[in-house]
């Protein structure tokens, strides 16, 4: 269950904080996607060259709106056998979900990604207006039906791709200050970020209550996402 998956994450940890303290040692350069990680190792590390290469996905062009999107409707989406993933999907169904539900009639969920457990399809399919989309083949259709994007993650860094295609494609993003780690966005301008659950569920319902908000705060993150973390393939 998930003391195992814990477990798992906790050996992965371990081996990870290894390979940081020996690696590094044998190289001339090291890239980290996240700029404070390189502000950080520059001190740790004197004798390499420390350097930021951020994150990328393909370039998409701006669409103001979607047909396919449906309304109130609030998406997670993730690796579902990753313990941090795990930890934001309870954390997600416990303790946020009722609280939108209850100042939003009618919002619906939809948790999306690869190997869920048996724990989490249990969780899923007991908790009311909540979906699973299992293994999506494309997940830009997944998105496109999404009014909202919510990363309530509690553990782990790195940069959330996700994150990134939820700016390429035009959708709004509610996060804790962990799941936009490595990106440099700013509350209320490109993203919306709380770190405990009542602020999280306030600006969920706020933004599916506003969708000239939400024009103003896509533009500007898909804008953000071109200039700093797009490519074209």
């Amino acid at each position: 269950g998930l003391y195992k998956k814990w477990l798992v994450s906790s050996i992965g940890r371990y081996y990870m904080n290894w390979y940081e303290q020996h690696i590094p040692q044998s190289v001339n350069k090291i890239y980290y996607s996240n700029p404070q990680d390189v502000v950080k190792y520059k001190l740790k590390y004197t004798e390499q060259e420390i350097l930021h290469f951020p994150n990328k996905v393909p370039s998409v062009e701006w669409k103001e709106s979607n047909n396919a999107r449906m309304e109130d409707t609030i998406l997670f989406v993730g690796s579902l056998n990753y313990h941090p993933n795990e930890d934001a999907i309870y954390y997600l169904i416990k303790e946020i979900w009722p609280r939108i539900v209850y100042k939003k009639k009618n919002v619906k969920l939809i948790i999306a990604g690869s190997k869920p457990g048996k724990d989490i399809k249990s969780l899923i399919h007991q908790t009311e207006s909540v979906s699973l989309v299992e293994n999506p083949v494309v997940i830009k259709e997944v998105f496109d039906k999404a009014s909202l994007l919510i990363v309530p993650l509690r553990l782990a860094g790195g940069t959330r791709i996700k994150v990134l295609q939820a700016f390429a494609y035009g959708v709004p993003v509610v996060s804790t200050s962990i799941g936009v780690t490595g990106i440099d966005v700013r509350h209320n301008e490109t993203v919306m970020i709380g770190d405990d659950a009542a602020d999280l569920a306030d600006y969920c319902v706020h933004l599916l209550n506003d969708p000239s908000g939400i024009r103003t705060l896509t533009k500007k993150a898909h804008d953000f996402f071109t200039q700093n973390h797009s490519f074209h393939i």
